[in-house]
């Protein structure tokens, strides 16, 4: 609970002089099912402007993956500790059937390092590298420089003779440690092709004893090989979100975003099946009489649904329908408001396979001003230039039409490897989203930029380039706006050394008349 006591309002603020906020999180499980409530609660709640006040009902699915990951996770242990013959191979086969999945490979790996031969060459590699971590220590050199010091020094004191007696021993053991390492470097060069190999199986074996029920899937199937849930939390259990009251639903970039919509939210995503549903009020009417004229905000309503294969954050394919309209107010007439009506149908996807991910989005999208104006036949878009044209419902000489599109691309293929991240996305001159109110159209946007650490991450590199094309319609504007902007940056990092960053970012805007090209 906080709040403000103050002499005056801020110059252009809309934070009243005093006021009181409270904030409240009560959190209850039943049935190991965790309920979270959120509540805000504000003197700054007025009936002339949106809600203040919010409260959220909701199932707390963090925190029930966490308890399923905990009770799994113990139920493993305590198989490997009792090695209870009824439950070990049922065990042994779900590890194998995870492993299988996440490192396909795996067996071929272990199969090109079963000779022993190799084995032992592998086990002299571990000791050259750890030998050779232990030479490319700074204060190695700084010792054996003061060494060299002692040593062209003609009257040394008692105790730099002391010093030095200790330090010439200390040079003998790394040269025991030198000599050690080049015996093991001439001994092991065969056998650095199968270093890269042995890496692979080190991180499966760890992934197999630490992060084995990461994966959503594969701890809803572990849960129910080894009767660890009920029947209610086995239904739950496929549920990403379940809210009541008020929530912020994320559909896309392009669609349906950073709205507030007080109802219902809900995904589901049992495996690979996806669906998610959003009913509820995004707008209350509203009369602000602060203004000259009036401003009146009509009662919004949204609602969304969406279904696909595959979860939000993996490989899937998502087909949305949106729709956001205003209702009536006996003051609309009054104030010249008319009622809007957006309905958005739309495709999102992305394509995951090791270091490479691709994705993108493309939404239609149909908005009136004024859904109450009764169409002629000669109001309206031509059918023709609408896909799906049933679909989005009733046009009049008011609707607008047009289609925006995004796609992209990161690829990271691991260590001592460049990261590249690409960007493109086009939104159409009449292209409106309700449910994007931030969104900017009229715009063709392009991104690429490019990293690389060497020498162990002590020195990186990175470039970028990015163009933004503004008003391209010539009908709607009558200037052309274009900002493009490129940059390189290098940085070296090492140890007791200062940072050195050197950076070079231009940048260049560019606005031309259409209509003469000035």
């Amino acid at each position: 609970v906080y709040g403000q006591v103050s002499d005056a309002t801020g110059v252009s603020s809309l934070v009243p002089q005093n006021y009181l906020r409270g904030e409240f999180f009560p959190r209850v499980s039943v049935a190991d099912i965790p309920v979270g409530l959120d509540i805000f609660l504000s003197t700054e709640q007025s009936s002339e402007r949106q809600s203040t006040n919010q409260l959220s009902l909701y199932f707390d699915v963090n925190d029930f993956n966490r308890s399923m990951r905990r009770k799994l996770s113990d139920k493993i242990r305590q198989l490997e500790v009792t090695r209870d013959p009824s439950q070990l191979d049922k065990l042994n086969k779900f590890k194998d059937k995870i492993m299988s999945k996440e490192f396909p490979e795996l067996k071929n790996w272990e199969a090109q390092v079963k000779n022993e031969k190799i084995k032992n060459g592998l086990a002299q590699l571990k000791t050259l590298r750890s030998l050779e971590s232990v030479l490319s220590n700074s204060d190695i050199e700084d010792t054996l420089n003061r060494l060299t010091k002692l040593r062209s020094k003609k009257n040394p004191t008692a105790q730099e003779i002391l010093d030095l007696e200790q330090l010439n021993a200390f040079e003998k053991e790394i040269n025991k440690i030198k000599s050690k390492a080049e015996e093991l470097k001439s001994q092991t060069e065969e056998y650095k092709q199968y270093e890269g190999l042995q890496s692979k199986i080190d991180q499966a074996k760890k992934f197999k004893s630490k992060a084995l029920v990461t994966n959503p899937t594969d701890l809803r199937s572990g849960l129910i090989e080894f009767g660890l849930v009920s029947k209610a939390q086995e239904m739950i259990s496929g549920f990403k979100q379940v809210e009541i009251g008020t929530s912020f639903p994320y559909y896309s970039n392009l669609s349906l975003r950073s709205l507030s919509v007080n109802g219902l939210n809900v995904e589901w995503n049992p495996g690979k099946l996806y669906l998610a549903t959003t009913v509820g009020r995004s707008a209350r009417e509203v009369l602000n009489q602060d203004f000259t004229v009036s401003q009146l905000t009509l009662p919004q309503s949204t609602i969304a649904a969406k279904i696909g294969y595959g979860g939000k954050y993996e490989s899937h394919l998502h087909l949305s329908y949106i729709r956001i309209a205003d209702g009536t107010s006996d003051f609309i007439n009054e104030l010249s408001r008319s009622s809007q009506e957006n309905t958005m149908i739309g495709l999102d996807g992305q394509f995951d396979y090791k270091g490479l991910q691709v994705g993108g989005e493309i939404f239609g999208s149909l908005f009136t001003a004024d859904k109450f104006l009764n169409p002629n036949n000669d109001d309206g878009l031509e059918d023709a230039n609408i896909a799906l044209a049933s679909l989005f419902g009733q046009q009049n000489s008011t609707s607008a039409y047009d289609v925006a599109w995004k796609a992209f691309t990161r690829i990271d293929l691991g260590n001592n490897l460049p990261r590249v991240n690409a960007t493109i996305e086009n939104i159409g001159a009449n292209y409106f989203s309700l449910g994007a109110p931030t969104l900017i159209n009229d715009l063709l946007r392009w991104k690429v930029d490019f990293k690389h650490d060497i020498w162990n991450r002590q020195i990186s590199f990175s470039a970028f380039a990015r163009r933004d094309e503004n008003q391209l319609s010539p009908n709607l504007s009558s200037v052309v706006s274009s900002t493009q902007s490129y940059g390189l940056q290098a940085m070296l990092r090492i140890a007791k050394w200062p940072v050195i960053n050197f950076t070079y970012a231009p940048y260049g805007q560019n606005n031309q008349l259409a209509s003469t090209s000035t």
